[in-house]
């Protein structure tokens, strides 16, 4: 309601109910848990908005005490996205939440009545990340709505939504899959998208609460029409933030959360919310924490000064965050200096500082490994074994003439993304690695379920590909277009041409080395007829047959363990299994290579 009629100094006269000390006004809408009421505060005259259950609460005097004190302290939380309770309170036996809202504030619902154009997708999942943010907030204070919907969420002037009314709704009714309060609360969001996309036939808008529980028996379904108009990424993540499965849901409002801003700023051109936090959390944690032994690897490289420098290069390339930590630090220094030109490679970079600056590098590293699990971590150490095979791999397949060391930095740097994942965003690695996990042949038809390609994942889960997360640090750190290029794999969906200049064949061998491992490790049915998919990609170029990169797949995993354990990285097979057994302890143990 406009905030001329709520800040009205005589309305009593319109009051047609009493609730306590409120006058009941006007019902703004309601679902089969709660309702919201225009009403009048009778001792204040104050207009308000009244959230309200729509049945007595069962249980106890103490249900009652719990109820009202989980609202009171959502009440106390302070957020730009939640609408602030006025107060909270109880009368009969029923809790209540009031709120004055700001000027020219309406429900959703009301908003989307008086709208006449058509909802735009990019605006709908705006609106969800609004509510979202203060969701997020509620959550991590362990707290719930229980009954997000057209009702309970205001959008003010600006378009920008707020939800409100906490913990009024009544204890939920069970679902299949053991969903907790928050994950309700998320599959509410998802519902509500869903209906906003979907059209007017979408079933159950106005009653979040009955759709929710029919969900495992009616999941949401797209007509024809809406396919054909929706981006489909957007639409993945609608339908992954309703899966009933506990292994495809959004682990959280903030995972949902990224997933959405994800998408909105890959559609918008701009950097997403999620570079934004990364970027933030580089200054604190750095791009990837130090392996362990490191400085006794670097003691032992400082007494190599005879050595030759493709040696110091290799040892260099068995230790990812060691390398990526020398390209930053080199161009670092060098941003400062309007006529230095960036540094893109390994080569150079030891050039310019050399072992002195490596290991300054090293002491910019924080200690493995860092604030991960112990599950988390071996997740990581995996991704970064898979990283040290791709440039073992790259380097068997590079023509003659191609610079092995920066074969093996590109390949790297293609699995970057990937690495900032798994260290920055540990809960969405385990989501994405769980859509990503092979499954039988002839299992999971639903796109959701049948192991998706990695690229998809990654837009489901963070509503972007991982090669745009590790372009945004590249660009952060300033090492150069042709660099930032090379790390860019080629597309999945563009013919491979066989290169010019050797940038381009260093591009195109890093990506097909990639390729191969992400063919490779997907189950061994899937896997020949992936692998016979790169072969004929590449044939042009690198003439491999399958049998070739699966020999080439096993050797570079051989040469990379091999390498790690001579430096101190790859533990013994009884330390890693002790640590497996340590990380499945935790967790979801990471899937182990073939």
């Amino acid at each position: 309601m406009p905030a001329s009629q709520l800040q009205s100094p005589a309305r009593v006269e319109a009051v047609q109910r009493r609730f306590g000390h409120f006058g009941l006004l006007r019902l703004l809408g309601r679902s089969s848990a709660t309702m919201a009421w225009e009403a009048q505060d009778l001792r204040s005259q104050q207009m308000v908005l009244l959230m309200l259950p729509r049945r007595a609460r069962g249980g106890t005097a103490v249900d009652l005490a719990r109820a009202l004190e989980a609202a009171r302290r959502v009440a106390r939380l302070d957020h730009p996205r939640l609408q602030a309770a006025s107060e909270v309170g109880q009368f009969a036996g029923w809790l209540y939440v009031a709120c004055v809202p700001r000027q020219d504030t309406l429900t959703l619902g009301e908003w989307l009545a008086r709208r006449t154009e058509p909802h735009a997708a990019v605006d709908v999942a705006g609106w969800c990340c609004d509510a979202l943010e203060g969701l997020a907030s509620v959550h991590d204070a362990g707290l719930s709505h229980g009954d997000l919907g057209l009702h309970s969420l205001l959008v003010d002037r600006q378009g920008r939504v707020r939800p409100w009314g906490f913990a009024v709704a009544g204890p939920p009714q069970p679902i299949d899959g053991a969903w907790s309060p928050a994950q309700r609360d998320v599959a509410s969001l998802g519902l509500l998208m869903h209906g906003l996309l979907a059209g007017p036939q979408a079933p159950g808008l106005d009653d979040l609460p009955q759709r929710l529980e029919r969900l495992p028996e009616d999941p949401p379904r797209w007509d024809a029409q809406a396919v054909a108009a929706l981006p489909a990424v957007l639409r993945a993540i609608v339908e992954r933030a309703v899966a009933v499965e506990a292994g495809r849901r959004y682990a959280s409002a903030r995972s949902l959360l990224r997933a959405l801003e994800g998408w909105r700023g890959s559609v918008g051109g701009g950097r997403t919310a999620l570079v934004a936090l990364l970027l933030a959390r580089l200054r604190s944690a750095g791009p990837l924490p130090a392996l362990p032994g490191l400085a006794g690897r670097v003691s032992r490289l400082s007494r190599m000064d005879d050595q030759p420098l493709q040696v110091l290069l290799g040892w260099i390339l068995e230790d990812p965050p060691l390398g990526l930590e020398l390209l930053r630090m080199v161009n670092a220094g060098r941003r400062a200096r309007a006529d230095a030109e960036p540094v893109a490679s390994l080569r150079r970079a030891l050039q310019l500082v050399g072992l002195q600056g490596l290991r300054r590098a090293a002491g910019g590293l924080q200690a493995w490994p860092g604030r991960l699990t112990a599950a988390q971590a071996a997740a990581l150490s995996d991704a970064l074994l898979r990283a040290r095979q791709a440039a073992h791999l790259a380097m068997m397949m590079a023509p003659a003439g191609l610079p092995l060391d920066t074969v093996g930095l590109v390949a790297q740097l293609q699995q970057f993304g990937a690495l900032l994942l798994h260290y920055h965003f540990p809960e969405e690695a385990a989501q994405w690695a769980a859509l990503c996990r092979p499954v039988a042949d002839g299992i999971g038809s639903d796109e959701l379920t049948a192991g998706l390609d990695e690229a998809a994942a990654a837009r489901v889960v963070l509503g972007m590909e991982l090669p745009a997360l590790a372009r945004a640090v590249l660009v952060h750190w300033g090492v150069g277009e042709e660099l930032e290029w090379l790390a860019t794999p080629t597309a999945a969906d563009q013919p491979v041409r066989r290169p010019e200049q050797p940038a381009g064949w260093v591009r195109l061998v890093a990506s097909c080395a990639n390729e191969t491992l992400a063919a490779w490790r997907d189950g061994p049915q899937r896997s020949r007829r992936r692998l016979q998919t790169v072969a004929d990609r590449y044939a042009r170029s690198l003439d491999l047959q399958v049998i070739d990169l699966e020999a080439m797949a096993e050797r570079s995993l051989q040469q990379a363990r091999e390498a790690g354990r001579r430096a101190g990285l790859e533990p013994d097979p009884a330390t890693a299994r002790s640590r497996r057994a340590a990380a499945a302890e935790e967790g979801d143990e990471p899937e182990p290579w073939h």
